[in-house]
């Protein structure tokens, strides 16, 4: 009956593709495609903690239009049947079927962009951005470090194997693997500076409660699920038509879009109130890890960025069902690490804020002597000989 509750909490919603463009920092290139919320958050963590700085593109226009609404399709088709993201990932044909149109023009300003400012190292997040993307910029990439960084957790195959290969690139790529599968651990991990954390049992919100980078979500379900004053996180058009509703339960906020200008900064938090909303001030890091970090549980799906949010707050998860393969990998990963449960399995066991209390202890053994990812790339190699060559060629 709980699980039947549970479920019809999120619902499909459409995806909101933003564009970032770059921040001008040489030698280390940072690139995020075709991706959601959850890989830009990282893609940000990452390009603000860079000792020296480091270049951020992020363009989901990479996508045609017709590729931006086959990505939303698949997404739906996930949430329609589970089986799918099984049949997706197992199933050659089945990826083919939902392949992704990219934009030449897109892929001709990066090529423009890798010849104005060649890097040294290039860190990329998504898989379907190093197969699909790096094969069309290839011969402006040898000699460089090409490295990927994978959002959420290490993808194995039932005996252990990993899933991923690059091998068709023909180019050498070091895979980084942040969370790992088995046994359970963190091989590194995002840092923030100036998130202020509290005491876990002085934390104002009993929970915070958001839909991922997907904003699906009936959060007002969520309400009568959970007892204790609650946060959550909406976009700005829903939680300005449901703040009538919410309000007196819960304290509603929602991101601030920052807009072009403000490409490679975290977006501003606003806070709902009796006669509008209130813009919070900015943070060194995205707002909604401050709300998280103010709470004593994260009520979400399973995504990478949950699994971030979870460790750098240190505030334990209760997930809900995961709608893709991925998003079981990180549900399992939240299980045996011991950093938070099914939210069905909370209530099931009576919503007892002592549950939270060994997921608190394990969170804080996560990340106990973990490198972060930064630390991983200090050290910039060489330039590539074509590069040097054509320093040379231009004295």
């Amino acid at each position: 009956m709980t699980q039947d509750r549970v479920a019809k909490l999120y619902k499909p919603r459409p995806v909101t593709f933003s564009l970032v463009n770059e921040n001008a920092q040489p030698q280390t290139l940072i690139v995020g495609m075709r991706v959601g919320h959850g890989v830009r958050i990282q893609c940000l963590l990452m390009a603000k903690a860079m000792r020296g700085g480091a270049r951020l593109i992020y363009r989901e226009d990479l996508l045609t239009a017709a590729g931006r609404q086959m990505y939303q399709d698949m997404r739906a088709w996930f949430l329609a049947d589970p089986q799918n993201s099984v049949d997706y990932y197992a199933d050659h044909d089945v990826q083919d079927r939902w392949r992704p149109e990219y934009s030449a023009e897109a892929i001709g300003q990066l090529r423009s962009d890798l010849i104005r400012n060649p890097p040294r190292r290039v860190i990329f997040f998504e898989p379907s951005t190093m197969e699909e993307v790096i094969g069309q910029v290839a011969d402006l990439l040898e000699g460089v470090d090409l490295q990927y960084v994978d959002p959420d957790r290490r993808p194995i195959d039932g005996a252990g194997a990993d899933l991923l290969d690059f091998s068709s690139l023909a180019l050498p790529v070091t895979v980084n693997y942040p969370v790992d599968a088995n046994p359970a651990r963190l091989n590194c991990r995002h840092s923030v500076s100036g998130l202020d954390l509290q005491p876990h049992a002085k934390r104002e919100f009993a929970f915070v409660t958001h839909g991922g980078g997907w904003a699906m979500g009936d959060f007002r379900g969520v309400l009568d699920l959970l007892p204790g004053p609650a946060a959550i996180l909406l976009p700005r058009e829903r939680a300005l038509a449901e703040s009538e509703a919410l309000l007196p339960r819960a304290s509603l906020f929602f991101d601030i879009d920052l807009g072009s200008e403000g490409a490679a900064e975290f977006s501003r938090l606003a806070q709902i109130t009796e006669t509008g909303y209130r813009i919070l001030p900015p943070m060194p890091y995205h707002g909604a890890l401050d709300v998280i970090a103010r709470s004593r549980a994260l009520v979400s799906k399973p995504g990478g960025a949950t699994v971030v949010d979870s460790y750098l707050a240190q505030t334990p998860v209760l997930f809900l069902d995961p709608i893709s393969l991925y998003e079981q990998e990180n549900a399992e990963f939240i299980v045996q690490s011991g950093i938070g449960m099914r939210l069905s399995d909370f209530l099931d066991k009576g919503a007892d804020p002592a549950l939270l209390g060994p997921c608190v202890a394990n969170l804080a053994k996560l990340i106990e002597g973990v490198p972060t990812l930064e630390s991983l790339f200090q050290n910039l190699p060489d330039a590539p000989a074509q590069q040097r060559r054509a320093a040379a060629a231009g004295r």
